[in-house]
C-alpha cells in the first residue's frame, strides 16, 4: 500500500477549514492551501483536489505528489 502522509478525511478538513476561514488564496481558478507542511490544489468549479503535495524537505523545497484527490479518495 502507499504510505500516505496525509489522510484522506485531513485534506478534506484542511480544505473546508481554509475555505472558512478565507485562509486559501486564489491564483487562476484553483485554490490553493498551504496548512503546515500540506498544500492543497482544488479545482474551484468541480473542487476536485487537483494536487495534494507533501513537503518533504523544507529546506530544498522537494515535494512528493500523492496525486488526485476527489473528497472521495486517491485515484
Amino acid at each position: 500500500g502507499r504510505d500516505e502522509l496525509v489522510e484522506e478525511d485531513v485534506v478534506a478538513e484542511v480544505v473546508d477549514e481554509a475555505m472558512e476561514e478565507d485562509e486559501a488564496t486564489m491564483v487562476e481558478g484553483e485554490v490553493t492551501v498551504i496548512v503546515d507542511e500540506v498544500e492543497v490544489v482544488v479545482d474551484e468549479e468541480t473542487m476536485v483536489v487537483d494536487e495534494v503535495k507533501v513537503i518533504v524537505d523544507a529546506l530544498t523545497g522537494i515535494r512528493t505528489s500523492l496525486g488526485r484527490y476527489n473528497m472521495l479518495g486517491f485515484e
